[in-house]
């Protein structure tokens, strides 16, 4: 792999979500907790309730929380709002890797969950790594992430735009754009001074940028591909003339966004994927939050007598062959028939 690096820069990326939220959903019900701590975000996001379950009832909601101003316990309106609308009916006032052990073990007033999900800050991750086990998780949450494909179509100013969407995030994002184009690379860098300048949150944008933010110009879009399946970014974008033309090469990535016009800020707030996602390269072996995640499976097995001894034989020679007694009798012992 060969590629020229103008900027450089690895980081761990800190995400964090507040412990919120009940629902049941097939097969189990599971107490789902979301997190946003206030102590290493910087900015709540309300999408994260995008894919919660609806039927919230307001009095339920108010029946945890009563005798003081919630919008100034909370300082975000929008965040409530968007709980009520995706039907959470209780909210827990904590964060940080303490919630995460009230959630797994319990305490006079937070109930004990079966999983937890949502990224949270190192603290978090940490926290959630050692109560696995006890309780379900969804994965250890890292860096917030991006990395664009770009080829020569792609105009510098959207991709800076781009970059920049996950570098505000937080100062140890990562924001990496490979291209075939080296005019393209040097336009791009370029336009992301530009736009931090004007940039409300230039400071968190800029630190991240500066310490890993990437710009890798490469021979040519086969190449830009395998580099990024070598990465296994959290989000993806593929800013080429014919994104779909790639789309099957791509083999490790959380989310993609395919062509000019799907930033993955749509992915945010919009389309309908869900952003909770693998980073930290995670995404060769692991996938996205989705319905799966609130699900158990059970398997159910039933022989009739006949059944059972068409293959007790073949049961007991798997059982003998790995020395295994016990097992070929209880699958034989059966034709003796019903003991008196």
């Amino acid at each position: 792999m060969r590629g020229k690096k103008l900027r450089e820069g690895v980081g761990l990326t800190v995400l964090n979500l507040f412990f919120i939220a009940l629902c049941f959903v097939t097969l189990i019900p599971i107490l789902y907790a979301l997190s946003v701590s206030f102590n290493g975000q910087n900015a709540l996001l309300s999408s994260d309730f995008s894919f919660i379950p609806k039927d919230f009832t307001l009095d339920n909601y108010l029946r945890v929380f009563t005798g003081e101003d919630i919008m100034t316990w909370f300082g975000n309106s929008v965040i409530l709002a968007a709980a009520k609308i995706a039907g959470v009916d209780r909210v827990f006032r904590v964060g940080g890797a303490q919630a995460v052990a009230a959630l797994a073990y319990g305490t006079e007033t937070i109930p004990r969950v079966d999983k937890i999900v949502g990224p949270g800050n190192a603290f978090v991750a940490e926290a959630k790594r050692q109560v696995f086990g006890q309780v379900a998780i969804d994965m250890i949450a890292g860096p917030s992430e991006i990395l664009i494909v770009a080829d020569k179509s792609a105009d510098p100013v959207w991709l800076a735009a781009d970059m920049l969407s996950q570098a505000e995030h937080d100062k140890l994002a990562t924001a990496i754009l490979i291209t075939d184009s080296a005019a393209l690379a040097e336009k791009t860098a370029a336009e992301l001074e530009a736009q931090l300048e004007v940039l409300p949150r230039k400071d968190i944008a800029g630190a991240s940028v500066e310490a890993n933010g990437k710009i890798i110009v490469t021979d040519d879009l086969s190449e830009a591909v395998n580099i990024a399946n070598e990465i296994a970014p959290e989000h993806l974008e593929l800013c080429v003339e014919r994104p779909f033309d790639w789309l099957g090469r791509v083999r490790n990535a959380g989310s993609v966004f395919l062509g000019h016009y799907c930033p993955e800020p749509l992915g945010d707030y919009l389309s309908g994927t869900n952003h909770t996602l693998p980073t930290m390269g995670t995404a060769r072996f692991s996938s996205p939050l989705g319905v799966d995640d609130f699900i158990k499976r059970s398997y159910f097995s039933y022989y009739t007598a006949e059944g059972l001894e068409s293959v007790a034989d073949d049961v007991a020679l798997f059982a003998d062959t790995e020395g295994l007694h016990a097992h070929a009798v209880s699958a034989t012992i059966r034709r003796r028939g019903r003991s008196e």
